[in-house]
């Protein structure tokens, strides 16, 4: 098609609604809002139980925080209507989940993962920022996300999903845009309430699958007696967000399909 294009809004008046439509959108989502808080919460208790003594969960745990610190990122952005640029950091936050379990179960790759840019410090080199052949074989997301762990496996279909729809420049790119009267419109904020609503719960669910992979993976490094309460956070919140399921949400596949 051809046409003009037209945009909204500039970035001051984007900005200067920005307050004002975090505000809208905690109200209009408040139990999506509060089961992401809660959700959050609980990766940051279990940050504060976790002692660190064996060396092979040095990394994991590194990554624990990196999925912790993408949380505020992503909540931020979906209270913005950002929906996309949500789905975009989730991609990081999947990604660390299965590098930390990989390392996790394949120790010896630690030196692999260590050494993915073999010539990061080397400005003058042609190919300063590309991974390591062996790192992208180890650490590919065929490698990641496989495996009998069905968190894992659901991880795996969002990573695929938050890769094409909102990491790369292919159609998913081009959500936002809509073409009328011969008018290509861009749309800095998404509109569709159903869309926000999908945006939400796929960022909800896939923090959700993150958590239990972690617990798994973390859970030997938590004292004695505080991993049962740590359960027992997680399966309450896991009630309770089926029934914010139930009551918000019926374009959601049913979410019981996810075990504990």
């Amino acid at each position: 098609m051809s046409g003009e294009i037209e945009i909204e809004t500039g970035l001051t008046g984007y900005l200067d609604k920005d307050a004002a439509v975090v505000e809208t959108s905690r109200k209009e989502w408040e139990p999506e809002y509060n089961a992401l808080s809660r959700l959050v919460d609980i990766f940051r208790r279990m940050s504060q139980l976790v002692i660190v003594k064996d060396k092979n969960l040095s990394l994991p745990s590194q990554l624990f925080l990196v999925v912790l610190n993408q949380s505020y990122g992503v909540a931020s952005e979906l209270l913005r209507r950002r929906a996309t640029d949500a789905q975009g950091l989730m991609r990081r936050a999947v990604e660390a989940a299965g590098v930390a379990h990989r390392l996790w179960k394949h120790p010896e790759l630690t030196q692999v993962f260590n050494e993915a840019y073999p010539d990061i410090n080397d400005d003058n080199h042609p190919k300063q920022f590309r991974p390591s052949n062996k790192y992208r074989q180890e650490f590919s997301s065929s490698q990641m996300f496989s495996g009998d762990s069905s968190a894992l496996q659901t991880l795996g279909s969002f990573y695929e999903l938050f890769s094409v729809g909102a990491s790369h420049a292919g159609l998913g790119a081009l959500t936002g845009q809509r073409w009328k009267d011969s008018v290509l419109a861009l749309s800095v904020r998404e509109t569709n309430r159903v869309e926000i609503g999908r945006a939400w719960h796929s960022v909800i669910t896939a923090y959700w699958e993150i958590l239990r992979v972690f617990f798994a993976v973390l859970k030997s490094a938590i004292p004695d007696g505080m991993t049962a309460a740590v359960e027992a956070d997680m399966k309450q919140w896991f009630e309770d967000y089926k029934k914010t399921l139930k009551g918000r949400t019926p374009w959601i596949p049913d979410v019981r399909k996810i075990n504990l």
